[in-house]
């Protein structure tokens, strides 16, 4: 049911962005009763998987976080080699390399943060990390007819590989101390669904920027869907930070149990 729920959510986005109204629309409606299936299900279940994980306000709140920065990452990186390559020249070679800041960023600089929960607890790298991808992510927005690399991405992707970095081993800390053990491996299982989830869905939903298919339309519809997808990332990446700030519990304190 949860996967039947994520598909027609998904199909319908699609649709509607390819101008398939009708299609998209049933979908999307469909969708909500899929939902609310799945959630019955789990409530009448004598030993459900997934809902009694989510009374843990720490476990919800880590994985409201996920859906909505993921789906600003995966919105956003999506975009970019668009831009790079049919609007401002680059290479597929060169569209490709100018993403090695993040990987080298996030190869180097997570060991380093996972450690972070231990010295600040988890609320604060949650609060931090999002809140700087945000601004990576405005940043972007603001230089997209920049051509130049160094001053036209990199400052933007810079900002927000540290952002990222800071935030995701803490993610991945927080979802799994926040069940007993032996609900680890379904915790895990349940936060990579919710960081696909969220990816699915953005880009799914990039239609709606694009306004059809991304290979048919010209450099400026490219460039204008560009920067309203970022600053939409912007806001999902802080809307994260906050849900942290609501949700997470500060260092010492238990977490909420409902």
């Amino acid at each position: 049911l949860a996967v039947l729920t994520l598909g027609a959510l998904s199909y319908g986005l699609i649709a509607l962005g390819e101008g398939a109204t009708r299609n998209g629309a049933i979908a999307l409606v469909a969708a909500a009763p899929l939902a609310w299936l799945f959630v019955r299900t789990e409530r009448r279940a004598r030993a459900p998987m997934m809902l009694g994980l989510f009374r843990n306000s720490s476990f919800s709140g880590a994985n409201g976080l996920t859906v909505l920065l993921y789906a600003a990452l995966s919105g956003a990186l999506f975009l970019l080699p668009f831009l790079l390559i049919r609007v401002h020249g680059y290479s597929a070679m060169a569209a490709g390399a100018a993403f090695l800041p993040f990987a080298a960023i996030m190869g180097l600089g997570s060991r380093r943060s996972g450690g972070l929960v231990g010295r600040f607890g988890s609320r604060a790298p949650l609060v931090i990390g999002p809140a700087l991808t945000a601004a990576g992510f405005v940043v972007l927005g603001l230089f997209a007819r920049n051509p130049s690399y160094s001053s036209g991405v990199l400052p933007g992707l810079l900002i927000m590989s540290v952002g990222m970095t800071i935030a995701v081993a803490p993610l991945t800390t927080t979802v799994l101390n926040a069940v007993p053990d032996g609900m680890s491996g379904t915790a895990s299982g349940i936060n990579n669904a919710a960081a696909r989830a969220g990816s699915l869905v953005a880009i799914a939903a990039i239609g709606f920027a694009i306004g059809g298919g991304a290979m048919d339309v010209d450099a400026g519809a490219i460039t204008h869907a560009y920067r309203v997808t970022m600053w939409t990332a912007g806001a999902l990446a802080a809307l994260s930070a906050l849900t942290a700030a609501a949700t997470i519990a500060p260092r010492g304190a238990s977490p909420a149990n409902e």
